[in-house]
This record gives structure tokens, sequence and C-alpha cells, in this order.
């Protein structure tokens, strides 16, 4: 009786072909103007403008200029200075680094952010360790780390999530919820113009010091307001306020959650 040499799957059909990944360029290098179906390299550098129509895997990115790629992107370590475009998810297992503007269409997961200009993630944001930006962060998913520091403004539909939150508002900022072990918020601004503020909707952590923040439920142990906070229902010990704070029901929020200015 005859065999067959082929393999046969238990459920009587052949075997699923495995998946064979191309193997990797040692560089690829690209100035003033590059395009490629998609890269796979150990290091990748870009300078001017450069166009990438599907997915991107590198080991190390550094690219300036314009880039735009057209599907996802997955890299070791990534640093980018100019405008830099992502259609699809983005995921670094060390370090993202943003100098100037970045737009991600996907959801966003690296292990440490330094994020410096205007970013901008149509999903969610996590870093496992520390998220810093200094300049305008929007999102609309939550945004979580385990530190979590700024120097500018931010809008997220989501909530924000970490471990430790201190920043300083320098521009109309709001999320859904704020959840922390520890939060500093102050107000920065140039003279002769108004400073930044932040709207909640609750914030729950165990230590709070705000500081021009508007929020309809805040929860904590311990409660420092400082000036220009507008708190509608507190639950907790309120260490001091200042006199241009106000805690009850008549300090809700000027405009509904979610109306961006």
């Amino acid at each position: 009786m005859a065999t067959s040499s082929t393999p046969v799957s238990r459920a009587g059909g052949p075997p699923p072909r495995p998946v064979l990944l191309t193997p990797r360029d040692h560089l690829v290098n690209d100035r003033n103007v590059g395009a490629h179906q998609s890269v796979r390299a150990d290091k990748w550098t870009a300078a001017g403008a450069t166009k990438i129509f599907g997915d991107v895997d590198v080991l190390e990115g550094s690219v300036s200029g314009t880039t735009s790629v057209g599907g996802k992107l997955f890299a070791e370590r990534l640093r980018s200075s100019g405008s830099l475009e992502v259609q699809g998810e983005v995921r670094v297992k060390t370090a993202l680094l943003v100098n100037g503007n970045a737009r991600f269409g996907g959801a966003v997961t690296v292990c440490d952010a330094d994020l410096r200009g205007h970013v901008e993630v149509h999903g969610a944001f996590a870093a496992e360790r520390a998220l810093t930006w200094k300049g305008s962060l929007d999102s609309t998913g939550d945004l979580s780390a385990r530190n979590l520091w700024f120097d500018g403004r931010f809008r997220v539909h989501g909530d924000l999530r970490a471990h430790e939150v201190e920043g300083r508002l320098t521009g109309d900022s709001q999320a859904r919820a704020l959840r922390a072990e520890f939060v500093r918020i102050s107000r920065g601004g140039l003279p002769f113009r108004e400073a930044g503020s932040a709207r909640f909707e609750r914030i729950e952590a165990t230590t709070v010091f705000l500081e021009g923040v508007e929020c309809e439920y805040l929860w904590a142990d311990r409660i420092v307001l400082g000036p220009n906070c507008h708190i509608a229902r507190l639950d907790g010990n309120l260490v001091s306020r200042h006199s241009s704070s106000h805690v009850g029901p008549e300090s809700r929020s000027r405009a509904p959650y979610g109306i961006w200015r």
C-alpha cells in the first residue's frame, strides 16, 4: 500500500505552512528622498522626506525631517525629530524619543517615552516605566505609566493612570479621570497670560497637591488645594485650601466633559 510523504494534520489536511520572516538588513540609510514597501533592519536612519508604505520592524531607528509609515512600527529604540506619522500600532521595547510633531494612528506601547512638541495618539498610550512630555499630548484612549511627568497640556478622552503624576499646566487640559498614588499639579504661564487649568470628572489618589484643577469628585487621604481649584464633591482629609479655591456643588465645571476648546 502506497504511503504519502506529505505530513498530514490531525484534522486530515496538510499542516499550516510556517511563517518565514525575511532576514533583516543590517542598515537602511535614507537621505533626501526615500521610499520603501517596508523596512526590516538592524538599524534604520532617515533624513529628509521618507515614505514607508507598509510596516517597519527595526532594532534601532533614527528619523528626521518628514517620515510617514503606512502600517505598523516595531522597534527596540526609536528617535524622531521633525514630523513623524504612523498609521498603525506602535511598539517600542525600550525608549521612544520624539522632538517635534508625531501622529500615531493606533495604540502606542513603550517602556519609556520622552516627548517634546505635539503628539497625537488615536488609541491608548501605555508606558511600562516613565512617560514625560513637554508641549502637548492628545489621546483618544487611556494614558498610563508608572511615573508620569509633564510641562504643557493634555487632552485625553480616557483616564490618566500612574503611580506618580507630577506636572505643570501651561494650557487648558482635560481627562476623564485621574488615578494615582501621588499627584502634584501646578500652574504655569507667561507673564500677562492666563495660566493653565485642567478638568477631570474624577480624581482618586492617596496624596494630592492641586492648582488650577476643576473636578466633579475628588477622593484622597490627604488633599492640598492651591489657587483656583473648583471641586464639586470631596472625600478625604482636606489639609489646606487656598482662598481662591472652592469646594461644593456650586463649583461644577463650567463646560461639560468632552468639549474641547
